[in-house]
């Protein structure tokens, strides 16, 4: 991803942050901090609810601190922004993510969920340190260096409000990588997507003050 798209991409945040407007993934209500406010969220899983949260439980995140699922609360651990990065489309034509997933969603949006603990942004954001596969753990990572810190949700296989988010460097045409839950404490990880759709792969923004 180019670096020069970085100083767009703070933007969003800083929007974010203030209270403004930022196109998220299925947003719904309640999530971290009074800090960040209205401008955050926490995934939660169809397996969990909003009892177990996506959080940062690392005293000292940094690039690598694992995503894991946690009690949700008031806990700067569980602050995230969402940023709409643009499309399928718009990436494969420069380079950035698998033809297969411009081919298969083409013009879908793809996003990027930055860390931003008590509303501070990190440059960190949600990825994986390697291209996803089966059991691939979930952690921080620069934000806007590749196709390893975007996620796509997939509206169309949306139940209850909770949707698949497939992992941007996928590359499978068929039951692609998507974010998966495993045991409250435990990483999220990235996993085949199931069919029929298993809880622990389909999500919701829980957005707000939790």
């Amino acid at each position: 991803m180019e670096q020069v798209k970085r100083g767009i991409f703070a933007g969003l945040a800083a929007v974010a942050l203030a209270g403004g407007a930022v196109t998220a993934a299925a947003p719904t209500a309640g999530a971290a901090t009074s800090q960040c406010g209205s401008g955050c969220f926490a995934f939660a899983s169809g397996e969990y609810g909003e009892t177990y949260v996506s959080a940062i439980q690392s005293r000292m995140p940094e690039q690598g601190s694992v995503v894991t699922l946690a009690g949700s609360g008031a806990y700067s651990g569980e602050d995230f922004v969402s940023l709409d990065e643009g499309t399928t489309t718009e990436f494969f034509q420069d380079g950035i993510v698998p033809i297969t997933l411009a081919k298969n969603w083409p013009s879908y949006q793809l996003y990027e969920y930055e860390f931003a603990p008590y509303g501070h942004p990190t440059n960190l954001c949600i990825g994986t340190a390697t291209a996803a596969v089966n059991g691939t753990e979930l952690s921080l990572q620069p934000c806007g260096v590749n196709d390893q810190t975007l996620w796509l949700p997939e509206i169309h296989d949306a139940v209850n409000g909770f949707e698949p988010i497939i992992a941007g460097s996928d590359t499978r045409a068929t039951a692609p990588y998507v974010i998966t839950a495993g045991s409250p404490g435990g990483a999220l990880t990235t996993d085949e997507q199931a069919s029929p759709e298993r809880s622990s792969q389909l999500w919701e923004e829980i957005v707000g003050v939790l």
